[in-house]
């Protein structure tokens, strides 16, 4: 009887496992949090910023080779009001790059 239940549960088990949004390396590819920190030199020239998705916090990058599609100095705005955003990652080299960034 425990080797049935077992073999039941390892598979609801694994499928929960695989319903997160991974990459293959583990990465999140999707995030959901506030902006908690922006790194840039200038309002509209930013290198990356810092999301907090509960207790966890993600340094994400920006790709040089993606449009999002709006000035990104709208981040700062994000800051101040903590408005949450989601984000859809892709990791290089080890880092996380924003492949979009959308108001939630």
């Amino acid at each position: 009887m425990r080797v049935g239940v077992i073999c039941l549960l390892f598979p609801i088990a694994l499928l929960g496992a695989c319903s997160k949004n991974t990459q293959a390396d583990g990465a999140p590819s999707r995030v959901e949090g506030v902006i908690v920190h922006i790194d840039s030199i200038a309002i509209d020239d930013v290198n990356g910023f810092t999301l907090k998705d509960g207790e966890v916090t993600y340094d994400i990058r920006i790709a040089d080779d993606v449009d999002y599609g709006f000035p990104l100095g709208h981040l700062q705005e994000h800051v101040q009001s903590a408005g949450p955003v989601a984000v859809d990652l892709e990791e290089r080299d080890g880092k996380l790059y924003a492949l979009t960034i959308e108001d939630v």
